[in-house]
C-alpha cells in the first residue's frame, strides 16, 4: 500500500482525497495512543506535547495522522531502550510547525538526503538489524510538499534525530478564515 501512494505521488497521480478543519492535537493523541504500547514493549518513553494556542490546519486528516504514524513508527524502532519519542506541534510566524523528535541512533549529516530518497536505508553498523522498506521519511515529505509544506530533518549520530513539518499559513484555518 506505501509503495502504491508512493508511485502515485511519483507520477503525480496522487491527490489529497478530503481537506477539512483537522485538530492536530487529536491527531498527535491518536497516533500515541495506537504505538504507546510497542513503544512501552521497546522501553521508548512516548509523549506528545501540543502548544496552547495551535490552530487547526485546513488538510486531510487521514493522510497527516499517516504521516506522523510513519515517523512515529520510525523513532521508535531506532530508539534504544530508556530512550524517548515525542510529538511537538506548534504555531510560529503564521506556521504551524510539527516535528517528531527521538533519542535514537541518529543519521549522519551527510546520510541525511540519502535517507529521504525513496527505498533507500541509510546503511551503517548501528541500523544494520532493522527493516523496512526505505519508505518513511520520502512518503512523508512528498505528502508535506502537498500541502506546500516542508518537511527537514536535523540529526547527529548517537545522539537523536528531529523531523519538522512547516505547514504554510494559507493551510492554518485562521489564515482562511480572514482570507
Amino acid at each position: 500500500m506505501t509503495s502504491l501512494i508512493f508511485l502515485k505521488l511519483t507520477q503525480g497521480t496522487f491527490s489529497l482525497i478530503e481537506s477539512e478543519d483537522i485538530a492536530l492535537d487529536q491527531i498527535i493523541n491518536e497516533s500515541i495512543r495506537m504505538l504507546r504500547e510497542r513503544a512501552s514493549h521497546e522501553g521508548v518513553r512516548l509523549r506528545g506535547d501540543i502548544e496552547g494556542n495551535l490552530p487547526m490546519l485546513y488538510g486531510d486528516h487521514r493522510r497527516i495522522r499517516q504521516v506522523l504514524l510513519n515517523l512515529l513508527s520510525n523513532t521508535i524502532k531506532f530508539t534504544h531502550s530508556g530512550g524517548s519519542v515525542g510529538a511537538v506541534a506548534r504555531y510560529d510566524d503564521e506556521r504551524i510547525l510539527l516535528s517528531v523528535a527521538d533519542t535514537s541512533i541518529g543519521i549522519a549529516p551527510d546520510d541525511i538526503p540519502k535517507a529521504l530518497e525513496r527505498f533507500t536505508q541509510v546503511e551503517s553498523t548501528l541500523n544494520r538489524s532493522y527493516e523496512g522498506t526505505g519508505l518513511g521519511l520520502p512518503l512523508s515529505k512528498r505528502l508535506i510538499e502537498l500541502y506546500g509544506g516542508t518537511l527537514s530533518v536535523e540529526s547527529e549520530l548517537g545522539v537523536g534525530t528531529t523531523v519538522v513539518m512547516a505547514f504554510p499559513a494559507n493551510r492554518t484555518v485562521l489564515a482562511r478564515a480572514t482570507a
